[in-house]
């Protein structure tokens, strides 16, 4: 006795890339994972080129990682308590204004090598 059984798996129809949500999400991780690739390469090459020194560059590492270390538990409590979509909103918007104020003081020639020590930490907290 053969049991035969039909599925009907319409791929064509039923694809993830026309999933509207879906490619918002993907599109704004792409983004913003390019441009912390940027950062990583380019933060560490502009305070090289400001101050000609490794242990500034090193500082600045340092001063990233200082958020998990300082804030880590308590902004997971935090987080856990609030509302998530409204705290990514929060964090990406401190994100952007740090950013923004990166580049305004960049245009501007007025960029020294503690304001990318704020930036990074700023950065660093809020991500």
């Amino acid at each position: 006795m053969e049991i035969k059984y039909e599925t009907k798996l319409d791929t064509k129809k039923n694809t993830l890339w026309k999933n509207k949500n879906f490619l918002y999400l993907w599109i704004a991780f792409a983004i913003g994972t390019i441009g912390l690739q940027m950062y990583i390469v380019a933060i560490p090459l502009l305070i090289y080129d400001m101050t000609k020194s490794a242990l500034t560059m090193s500082t600045m590492r340092a001063i990233e990682f200082l958020p998990s270390v300082v804030i880590g538990m308590l902004a997971g409590v935090l987080v856990d308590r609030a509302d998530r979509k409204n705290v990514m909103n929060l964090m990406t918007f401190i994100q952007l204004c740090a950013v923004g104020g990166l580049l305004f003081l960049f245009h501007h020639e007025q960029l020294v090598v503690w304001h990318l020590f704020l930036l990074g930490f700023i950065l660093s907290a809020a991500g």
